[in-house]
């Protein structure tokens, strides 16, 4: 009887132990794309837009990413932030959706296999901050690019990209980045 209970006492802690790895890799998805989320909406901080000094107090200020991107929930918890004087809204985009009035795109590996960076035009009226994934691909659109290195996450900063949507990036931020390309 003993050796029985043994056995199913082992037996359930052999099935824990990977249960339990589980766990922890998805603690720390949960945290990276908690730290992850707070970094964008910091960067939305640093960043202006054509027009905005004219819209009212309490405007919103739209950031669009896949709706099935990790980081979605993560983002929506921030809603209704101040972003100086505006607020934050957060919008999961579709295959099928269009007309967002997007400012911010955001864009992580899963957003460029569906091609989000390609709908830019179809999901902003005006200027298009586009900030790419710790995951995403290198690509030539992204105005800012979060990277990891040595464990920490990092952001380059494309000037000619926000040049061109006419965003003015502040040297605060600059500073701030791993690397700024012209």
């Amino acid at each position: 009887m003993r050796t029985v209970r043994t056995s199913l006492q082992r037996a359930a802690l052999a099935a824990l132990v990977p249960l339990a790895g589980l766990l922890c890799q998805r603690a720390e998805a949960v945290e990276r794309a908690s730290l992850e989320a707070a970094i964008v909406y910091n960067l939305l901080q640093f960043v202006e837009w054509p027009g905005e000094a004219a819209q009212p107090a309490g405007a919103t200020i739209v950031v669009c990413l896949d709706a099935a991107s990790p980081l979605l929930a993560e983002l929506q918890s921030l809603e209704g932030r101040p972003v100086r004087r505006m607020k934050l809204a957060v919008h999961g985009v579709g295959a099928a959706d269009a007309a967002k009035s997007c400012n911010a795109l955001y864009v992580d590996a899963e957003g460029q296999r569906k091609g989000l960076l390609a709908r830019k035009g179809a999901l902003a009226t005006g200027p298009v901050l586009v900030i790419g994934g710790i995951d995403a691909a290198q690509d030539d659109g992204l105005t800012v690019r979060l990277a990891e290195s040595s464990g920490r996450i990092v952001f380059d900063i494309d000037m000619k990209s926000a040049r061109e949507a006419g965003l003015v990036v502040s040297s605060r931020l600059l500073r701030l980045a791993r690397k700024v390309t012209e």
